[in-house]
């Protein structure tokens, strides 16, 4: 990541939440950032609290309009920030990045956050959400935001990427083999429709496992056939 980029933060975790430290007395920056950090520059001046009004015995709100703080939204948590320096750890040569948010606050200036760079992410929140939604393992976010709202049923499903696919088990798990009927593991699979451009699932096909038993359905997404031209209006299938 450079100077400029523009970033959010997807693990608060890896925030150094302390700028300075005192020495002999004398008040230091822990990182010796070259920004003159202003006034108010912290996560503790963007937060918004909600209050409720604090209630006699009665059940009636105190005449003096006295309230409760009920908790503090942390707007800053939301904000996207430019990367204004970069700087190595004195202790384990990690990359620590000092970021200014692009919302400003009332007194003028960004919210400013120091953060090591496994808790940075180019994704925005709204982006963060729907693919944790879609991949729950980490590793695959980035590449799922790189294929949202991409596919179309034109296109050649053999470059979706294999880690993104997904997998529905055919409720009835019966299959034509040879002149009669038995019982299989019975996969179809498709992409989910927010990686398309319609809002659509499209379908890639299915395989199948003629074990004579099929499986536990436990916990797995299903579909029987009758379902599918409602599930996947993109794709054309015949009973």
């Amino acid at each position: 990541m450079e100077i400029g980029d523009k970033v959010y933060v997807n693990n608060w975790m890896a925030i150094y939440s302390e700028f300075y430290r005192f020495v002999n007395g004398e008040k230091e920056l822990i990182f010796k950032w070259k920004t003159e950090l202003p006034q108010y520059y912290s996560t503790n001046f963007f937060v918004k609290k909600k209050y409720k009004p604090k209630l006699t015995l009665k059940g009636e709100p105190y005449k003096n309009g006295e309230k409760i703080l009920i908790y503090n939204e942390l707007v800053y948590s939301n904000f996207e920030y430019n990367i204004v320096e970069s700087i190595k750890h004195p202790n384990d040569n990690n990359i620590i990045y000092l970021l200014e948010s692009t919302t400003r606050g009332m007194f003028g200036h960004g919210c400013f956050v120091q953060i090591g760079e496994k808790g940075l992410t180019t994704m925005t929140v709204k982006e963060q959400k729907k693919v944790a939604h879609l991949e729950s393992e980490k590793r695959l976010q980035a590449l799922a935001k790189d294929n949202l709202g991409k596919w179309k049923i034109t296109d050649d499903f053999k470059q979706f990427p294999k880690e993104l696919i997904k997998i529905l088990y055919d409720r009835e798990q019966r299959t034509q083999f040879g002149s009669g009927m038995t019982r299989a593991i019975i996969k179809h699979k498709y992409i989910a429709k927010d990686y398309t451009v319609n809002g659509n699932d499209l379908y890639m096909g299915w395989k199948q496992n003629y074990n004579g038993k099929g499986c536990d359905l436990t916990g797995k997404d299903t579909i029987q056939w009758s379902e599918m031209a409602k599930r996947f209006p993109e794709n054309e299938f015949t009973n």
